[in-house]
């Protein structure tokens, strides 16, 4: 195999290896990881230098929504159902699909801009996968039933329907999002997780988003009840009227690696169930507090073993699509957590979550050379990760399969 390139920096932090000072990262022309290691200017004079950087991984979003890039700042902080509410207002007005292709576009540029260089996105109607499959971002692109829309998909039929259309490359896969559990019938949740086991396919829900959505599944009861009811909602899924992950663990949910997005609110032996199981837990920190939830148990979580990775929802609920602003965020928020872990969430157990790990996540021979560099602070600690995440620096430089993207807004 052909040598493409071989690129220097200070330090380069492979995220499941030590870091390596004045280290390397070489790229064959398959768009892989050749080699890594310590820099030797005499047996290397053709590197490409970074100088004064750290070269890690692309981040990846486990969990986002870039057709919502367009309602950026239109909605205020609070309670998710209110946001829900306004954002549903929004989206009923002329041209929602134009307005919200192109917000994909502009996400999918605002992730590679920040380093991001995977996604897991979820699309209401799956209009994104055409406009992401043309950008070099590698993407799970994940289509979302939800039983009583105004639009397809719908049923389990349209939502076989919708997965057929989508045309998959390397770097775009497919998956399916039932939307949550008091969105889909128990026959539907139950056929999404066949589905995904059958095809090997990725699956991501959104569960205990909200004390009010467990009031609904448990008993019935509770302020959406009433929202549910006045709407119609009801004829179509009725409240399972059961312990909630009762209910998930029935439909076969707990036997595949599904990602599980927020998981707010939850009780601790449901913690002890999800750390037996293949699922891993998708966190969106600031988003998390722009709905003002109480405090997250992710710490909880990582001690129990769970793969706890990062997400940053969408746009209309936080300040930017970056995971190293979410990272930084945390860091500020928890200082006595280990930088190294930190990153980990935000690259390797991301890909791991999107089941991708086998290729991306980490730096090491034979996976694709998804890189991003990254300033380092003159006046930070010597530890690359930590001064990664206390600094502000941006990225200067953002690679897929080994190529640098002429990303704008980025340096290099």
């Amino acid at each position: 195999m052909a040598q493409r390139a071989t690129f220097r920096a200070r330090w380069v932090v492979p995220v499941a290896t030590p870091p390596i000072e004045n280290g390397f990262v070489a790229v064959g022309d398959d768009g892989r990881v050749s080699a890594l290691g310590s820099w030797d200017r005499l047996s290397r004079r053709d590197a490409i230098d970074f100088g004064e950087c750290t070269l890690l991984p692309g981040f990846v979003n486990a969990h986002t929504h870039l057709e919502l890039t367009c309602y950026a700042g239109q909605i205020p902080p609070g309670s998710l159902w209110t946001w829900i509410r306004r954002l549903v207002e929004l989206r009923a007005q002329p041209g929602r699909i134009d307005r919200e292709r192109e917000a994909v576009r502009l996400g999918a540029e605002l992730s590679l801009r920040s380093g991001v260089t995977t996604v897991g996105d979820i699309s209401r109607t799956h209009l994104a996968w055409p406009v992401l499959k043309a950008s070099p971002l590698r993407k799970v692109c994940f289509a979302e039933l939800l039983c009583f829309a105004g639009e397809p998909p719908r049923t389990l039929e349209e939502l076989d329907e919708t997965v057929r259309r989508t045309q998959t490359d390397e770097r775009l896969a497919v998956g399916l999002s039932p939307h949550a559990p008091y969105s889909v019938t128990p026959e539907q949740l139950r056929g999404c997780v066949e589905r995904a086991g059958r095809g090997q396919l990725p699956l991501t829900m959104h569960v205990a988003e909200t004390p009010e959505e467990r009031r609904l599944i448990e008993d019935g009861g509770g302020m959406l009840y009433y929202v549910f009811w006045w709407q119609g909602f009801l004829k179509k899924c009725p409240p399972p009227r059961r312990p909630l992950f009762e209910y998930l663990a029935d439909a076969g949910l707990f036997g595949i690696p599904a990602l599980l997005a927020h998981v707010n609110y939850v009780e601790e032996r449901e913690l002890d169930r999800l750390a037996r199981s293949p699922c891993s837990v998708a966190y969106c920190p600031r988003a998390h507090r722009f709905h003002r939830h109480e405090p997250h148990r992710f710490r909880e979580m990582l001690q129990r073993g769970i793969n706890v990775c990062i997400g940053t929802d969408s746009l209309a609920g936080t300040e930017s699509l970056s995971v190293l602003d979410e990272l930084r965020f945390l860091h500020r928020e928890h200082a006595d957590l280990d930088p190294g872990l930190l990153l980990e969430m935000g690259t390797l157990r991301g890909a791991k979550a999107l089941q991708l790990d086998s290729c991306i996540g980490s730096i090491a021979a034979g996976k694709r050379a998804d890189l991003v560099a990254v300033p380092l602070d003159a006046h930070g600690p010597h530890n690359p990760a930590a001064n990664l995440l206390e600094s502000n620096a941006p990225p200067v430089a953002v690679a897929v399969d080994g190529v640098w993207l002429d990303v704008p807004g980025a340096e290099g």
